[in-house]
């Protein structure tokens, strides 16, 4: 922060989308910074749960002040800054659904990492894994977002995830992937060969669609 600091102090503000990945513990002094320094907070929250590494490896060695600072989404998000969500892939499986899911409950199979200080909203969740990213990668006019004037990126989804129980999000199948409005993937027919045919130029069925199922701009 610092560095980004003195960066703008020298050469003024230029648009750029400094960014800060794998944030795990920051200090609160620094949660107002990113904000008025426009660095994104590109966060993976799929490790935001308590399990061998973050309990019986980490809190020893930190001890308990600091653990509870662990992952401080929602401190971050208070206080103005952009959060963006990172998969950390290949080194983590590529399942945004389980991550979008734990940024929320951060519920792991030894317990919960401090939900009630730290977890985020489903609303803050999705967009940061959706139009937060697509920000980070200096995208947003194009995808993040199911809007006029950007490409028709979808996902149709097996499941309302604004809906059902948060639990159930991790699991969520993806039905069907338009990119630009074209169809490349479709579970019903997941041999057939992309479709040539466009929905770019159909925007009341990508409503429609949108509506129905929850699909969402997507940035992977």
């Amino acid at each position: 922060m610092d560095g980004y600091e003195a960066a703008i102090r020298a050469n003024g503000r230029r648009g750029n989308r400094h960014t800060i990945a794998h944030l795990q513990l920051v200090h609160p002094d620094d949660y107002r910074r990113f904000a008025p320094l426009g660095v994104v907070a590109c966060m993976q929250l799929q490790w935001a749960m308590r399990d061998v590494w973050t309990v019986d490896a980490l809190l020893p060695y930190i001890g308990p002040d600091r653990h509870r600072l662990m992952y401080p989404a929602r401190s971050l998000e208070r206080h103005g800054a952009a959060l963006a969500g990172g998969s950390d892939w290949p080194v983590d499986p590529l399942d945004s659904f389980n991550q979008i899911r734990t940024a929320i409950d951060r519920d792991g199979d030894d317990g919960a990492l401090y939900p009630e200080r730290e977890g985020i909203s489903r609303a803050t969740s999705l967009r940061m894994h959706t139009a937060g990213s697509a920000h980070q990668l200096r995208v947003d006019r194009e995808t993040g977002v199911l809007t006029p004037g950007r490409a028709a990126d979808v996902i149709v989804l097996d499941r309302d995830v604004t809906r059902v129980p948060v639990k159930d999000i991790t699991g969520t199948k993806v039905r069907l992937t338009l990119a630009g409005g074209r169809r490349i993937w479709d579970a019903d027919q997941p041999g057939a060969p992309a479709s040539a045919t466009s929905f770019a130029a159909r925007p009341a069925s990508l409503a429609s669609v949108h509506g129905r199922h929850a699909a969402c701009g997507c940035q992977g």
